[in-house]
């Protein structure tokens, strides 16, 4: 009797032991807690989509637009320098001229012989039309009328030789002075004064650097991304001058590479700058900027997140249907102290859900607070 009243208390305590636990601990499984509902409401941006602007940088060099050995036509003994080296000259401006004695005396001698060579031809003339009269009067056989025809075409022909071997003279007198082809510095002299020159030995340089040229030389590689076109921007910087830029413009390029360096050559135009001495052969660096074709995605660094491998993902926002997906994505470059470049995996229409401490899961329902300016920015 006693055992059975203990085995009937001892269960009853045991139901309501199980009662009083699965009261205190039971919930309704689909209510979400307040932690759960602060979740669901997230922040979305939306990539900017910009084309990146790169910049080439190469080795350059200073050219002049227009540089000429200068020598003279004729032989002769330099009688005296004109100008000298880092001298300014203006077109047709006397540069160097030689000793004109033995020219002049030439000319005289060939002036002379021309002289006489007329008098015996204006002679030979008047005989010619006296024998032409006496032929038609049938005074002289016609042997002497073509002896006095010849000899008046003889001297008629001297007459033009000589002419030709004076106006010749008077050129190689002229050859004797040298004088400036263009507007341009004198940058070298060959010879001095008192020596013997031959006809194309060169005695001067000269350069236009009124209008510089920067030269560089392309990688191939590069070549079709900078697209060349006449006109296109630069900016020169030179070691002599670091604090200064220069801006200079694309005037022509080879459609051929170099053989044997692969590169293709540019040359920019520079005007001279009025208060800096720019020379030719100094050594330069030249910024191109190109504009990329293609468009570029941008997104902040913050709402990239990576998956269970570790590869960089994002959480994109389906309208639709209210919940958001993971999908991954290839980066680039920091464009910038904020953004990225993603190289693939979105086309900048995308709403991306910015990752926060949260834990997120693949289809998981969201409600967004408000969708930030493209870029992300704040």
């Amino acid at each position: 009797m006693n055992n059975r009243l203990i085995h009937n208390f001892f269960i009853s305590c045991s139901l309501l032991l199980l009662t009083s636990v699965t009261g205190c601990s039971g919930r309704e499984p689909d209510r979400p807690s307040d932690a759960t509902q602060r979740i669901t409401q997230v922040s979305l941006l939306t990539p900017s989509v910009k084309t990146i602007t790169r910049s080439f940088s190469y080795p350059a060099e200073i050219r002049a637009r227009s540089s000429s050995m200068l020598s003279f036509r004729v032989d002769g003994l330099v009688e005296h320098i004109e100008k000298t080296p880092g001298e300014h000259v203006q077109k047709g401006e006397l540069l160097m001229k030689l000793d004109q004695a033995d020219y002049h005396d030439n000319l005289r001698v060939l002036q002379a012989e021309l002289k006489g060579a007329q008098a015996r031809a204006d002679k030979a003339l008047q005989d010619f039309r006296r024998a032409q009269e006496l032929r038609n009067e049938d005074v002289i056989s016609q042997a002497d009328y073509d002896g006095a025809k010849s000899a008046h075409a003889s001297a008629a022909a001297a007459v033009e030789h000589l002419g030709a071997r004076v106006s010749l003279a008077r050129h190689q007198l002229e050859y004797t002075r040298l004088y400036a082809p263009y507007h341009a510095t004198v940058t070298g002299q060959m010879v001095e004064e008192h020596e013997l020159v031959r006809a194309g030995q060169p005695v001067m340089s000269v350069h236009d650097i009124s209008t510089l040229e920067v030269e560089c030389h392309v990688p191939e590689n590069d070549i079709a991304r900078l697209k060349p076109a006449r006109g296109m921007k630069a900016l020169v910087t030179l070691p002599s001058f670091q604090k200064k830029v220069f801006e200079a413009s694309l005037q022509e390029w080879s459609t051929s590479a170099d053989k044997t360096l692969r590169t293709y050559a540019m040359r920019f135009s520079l005007p001279a700058p009025e208060h800096v001495t720019i020379l030719p052969g100094m050594t330069a660096h030249i910024n191109i900027s190109a504009e990329q074709a293609e468009q570029h995605v941008l997104l902040p660094h913050r709402a990239i997140t990576s998956d269970a491998s570790g590869s960089p993902a994002v959480w994109l926002y389906e309208p639709s249907s209210g919940t958001i997906t993971m999908r991954n994505i290839s980066t680039g470059k920091m464009v910038d102290e904020k953004h990225i470049h993603v190289t693939a995996g979105l086309d900048g229409k995308e709403q991306i859900v910015e990752p926060n401490a949260h834990f997120f899961t693949e289809g998981m329902n969201v409600t967004p607070r408000e969708t930030e300016p493209r870029g992300g920015e704040r």
